[in-house]
C-alpha cells in the first residue's frame, strides 16, 4: 500500500482457501484505512498511498489466520498506530517470538 502507482497480484486464487479467505481478509482490513483495494477470484489490485485514515480505533478481524494477524501487526508498527487484532493469539502457535522480533527490527 506504500508503493507508488497500482500493484496487481495475479494467480493468487489459492489464497481464498487457506485458514481464511486471505484476499477478503486483507480487503476487509485495508479498506477502512482508506486504501483502495479490489479483487477478483484470482487477483488483487492495490492503489499505493501514503495517506491513511487513522483517526479512529482500528479493529482487525484476523479470522483465526495467523498470517493475516502478523500482516496487520507489521502495518500497525510501520504506521506507529495501535491496532486491535482479533485472534492475534494464533500468531504464538506459528511464531512465538514474532512481536519481540518485529520490535527489535523496529529499533534498528
Amino acid at each position: 500500500c506504500f508503493a507508488k502507482g497500482t500493484s496487481v497480484f495475479n494467480g493468487i486464487e489459492e489464497l481464498r482457501v487457506k485458514e481464511s479467505d486471505r484476499i477478503k481478509s486483507m480487503e476487509d482490513g485495508l479498506k477502512p484505512l482508506g486504501i483502495k483495494i479490489s479483487s477478483t477470484k484470482s487477483s488483487v489490485k492495490i492503489a499505493g498511498t501514503n495517506s491513511f485514515k487513522l483517526n479512529k480505533k482500528i479493529k482487525i478481524d484476523a479470522k483465526g489466520d495467523h498470517r493475516i494477524a502478523m500482516s496487520f501487526y507489521v502495518l500497525s508498527q510501520v504506521l506507529n498506530k495501535s491496532f486491535k487484532i482479533k485472534d492475534f493469539n494464533y500468531v504464538k502457535t506459528s511464531f512465538p517470538s514474532f512481536t519481540k522480533t518485529i520490535n527489535k527490527l523496529k529499533k534498528n
